[in-house]
């Protein structure tokens, strides 16, 4: 879907724990589409569809991504923070961030679960720093820590 300013829009969710020191992301493999972000640290999302809103994408995403997680988030507040421009191969877009924050036990239990695409991964805050991130969000994954 397009906002007003005919960009494309997304959600991404980061997942991590209640004192912001260890985190659950996406990291994209071998089988991403663009070669020069596999590898790289993702929020979990997507695309907003047409007619969604962005927590009805975000649950679609999180359904499509990391299914057995609904379950395991339900009892957590996911947080809508704010929206992004991020700027792309393809152009600019925009992007709505959630934040949900959960328990240690719940991120060890993420990383037990299926994922459908790319792979998940459990790191510590000071990992992520020094990692790159897909579309070069790693700007807001800095905004959310600071």
């Amino acid at each position: 879907m397009k906002n007003i300013n005919n960009m494309h829009q997304g959600v991404g969710v980061l997942i991590g724990n209640k004192n912001g020191s260890r985190f659950f992301v996406q990291q994209k493999d071998e089988t991403y589409p663009h070669e020069a972000w596999r590898g790289c640290l993702s929020f979990w999302g997507g695309a907003i569809q047409a007619g969604e809103s962005p927590r009805t994408a975000l649950a679609r995403e999180l359904e499509e991504e990391i299914p057995e997680s609904v379950a395991l988030l339900a009892d957590f507040d996911i947080e809508q923070l704010k929206k992004y421009t991020v700027q792309a191969y393809h152009g600019a877009f925009e992007l709505t961030v959630f934040e949900v924050k959960v328990t240690d036990k719940i991120l060890q239990q993420l990383t037990t679960i299926r994922v459908l695409e790319g792979e998940g991964v459990l790191l510590e805050r000071a990992a992520i720093e020094k990692r790159k991130w897909i579309w070069e969000t790693d700007f807001i994954f800095a905004e959310m820590q600071s």
